[in-house]
Order: C-alpha cells, then structure tokens, then sequence
C-alpha cells in the first residue's frame, strides 16, 4: 500500500502464516512471476483484500441504508395516498347528499328517490369492472357485492 501524504508511515509488523502445501506453491509462483519476494506478494494481496472488503461493506452497509429509506417513503406515499382516497370518498357522499336535497326540492321525494337509485345502480354498472379489477376477481358471472343501496 502506498503511503499517503500527510500521514507518518506505518511500521510493518511481521506475522506467519500456514497454508496449504498447493497454496504456497502458487503463491510462489505468482511472486516468481511478478518479480517480487513472496512475503511482499502476500502483503499486497491482504492489503487489496483488505480494500476491497471494506468497499463491499460500505456498498452493503448503503444499501440497507437505501432500502430502509425507500421503505420509509413507500409508507409515506402509501399513508399520503389513502388520505387522499379519504378525503374524495367523504366529498362524493357530501356532493350526493346535496344532489339528493337539491333533487327532492326539485322533483319531490319519490321522483329524487328514483333519480338516486337508477344513478346509484348505473354508478355500479360503469364501477364493475374496476372494482373486479381491483379486488382480482375475473369471473363476472358471480353476483357482484357492490350492487348494496346506499
């Protein structure tokens, strides 16, 4: 490992080491070839193992890092969008609610009676097939459970 600037160089400290008689031979051999001793081969591929793992750690140690924050935004987004979900559904029955006053001024009771069944009833005729969508159903031949008067 090259010494950077600034910093005062490090003392090696000698360490033995045993390995296998096939390891060493290759060890060897790889030191033979580079031109260097097989202690000064050995020292540099600990050093770049070394490297390396703490690269793979610090990409691992991101990574979770990544997912958590994901994680934490996907339940935001998620608790976001089913408030907004909320908030529509209260201002539809509050729209039909004024739609049915204003429909009993208009025409009478029964006359805004019938206007908000057949509405209700096309609502879930035009509704079905996003609902079995959602819901993962494909079989339309089951009676349909949103068909409920409201």
């Amino acid at each position: 490992m090259t010494k950077k600037q600034g910093r005062p160089r490090a003392t090696p400290k000698r360490v033995t080491v045993t390995l296998a008689q096939h390891h060493a031979g290759e060890l060897q051999r790889l030191a033979d070839e580079a031109g260097v001793t097989l202690s000064a081969l050995c020292a540099h591929v600990l050093e770049r193992y070394a490297i390396q793992d703490r690269e793979l750690m610090t990409n691992d140690v991101l990574a979770q890092r990544l997912e958590a924050i994901q994680e934490r935004y996907m339940r935001e987004f998620a608790s976001r969008f089913g408030d907004v979900l909320l908030r529509q559904a209260h201002e539809v029955v509050a729209l039909r609610r004024q739609m049915l006053t204003e429909a009993e001024t208009e025409y009478g009771e029964e006359a805004a009676r019938q206007l908000k069944e057949a509405s209700w009833q096309g609502a879930v005729r035009s509704l079905r097939p996003y609902t079995q969508k959602v819901r993962g159903e494909e079989d339309e031949s089951q009676p349909a459970s949103s068909e409920v008067r409201s």
